[in-house]
């Protein structure tokens, strides 16, 4: 069977019948595809964790790969792989998150805490999101900029583990009115 991604770092990390069971959860029945959700997320995971972080590097390396084992491989296009992207849910996205943090926090030894305490940080970031109808609804931009100057904002904090360096849980939230400066 073919990896999930080109260099399985996803599956290094949980096995695969696990990340075939959130896929099932999230994406319920899918047509097969080049590029089906589990594929997508594995190769996804290598390109944000990549030294060169393009969609081209990426699919060039996972349809190598395919070519080597003799199975179908298309022309180097990102296009496919991108609208493959774009299903994804961002549940699927958050349960694969959610269960390395899980899955570290259980690898780690005895020691790991600090005087028996788990330590968690606590660190939050402002983004900037394509200005979309879907978003600016979701996101308003602030009232002191002219409408349709600008993009949607949001505030993102998130709960980390000084023991494991992964992301528990986090929120985000539109950047606009009373207390949701970065210190709120």
């Amino acid at each position: 069977m073919l990896a999930t991604s080109t260099d399985g770092r996803l599956l290094d990390v949980f096995p695969r019948c696990r990340l075939d069971e959130l896929v099932a959860e999230h994406c319920g029945v899918h047509r097969q595809r080049l590029f089906s959700p589990a594929v997508t997320v594995g190769l996804f995971v290598e390109q944000v964790t990549s030294a060169d972080p393009a969609c081209q590097d990426v699919v060039g390396r996972y349809l190598s790969q395919r070519t080597a084992l003799e199975l179908k491989a298309d022309g180097l296009g990102t296009g496919s792989y991108c609208k493959a992207r774009q299903r994804l849910p961002l549940a699927l996205i958050e349960a694969c998150a959610m269960e390395v943090a899980t899955l570290a926090a259980a690898a780690l030894p005895s020691v790991a805490p600090w005087r028996g305490c788990e330590i968690k940080l606590l660190d939050g970031t402002g983004v900037s999101m394509p200005d979309t109808a879907e978003l600016q609804a979701a996101f308003p931009q602030s009232r002191r900029q002219a409408p349709g100057l600008g993009f949607p904002q949001a505030r993102i904090v998130g709960v980390v583990s000084l023991s494991s360096g992964c992301v528990s849980h986090w929120r985000m939230t539109a950047c606009q009115g009373k207390g949701t400066c970065e210190s709120s």
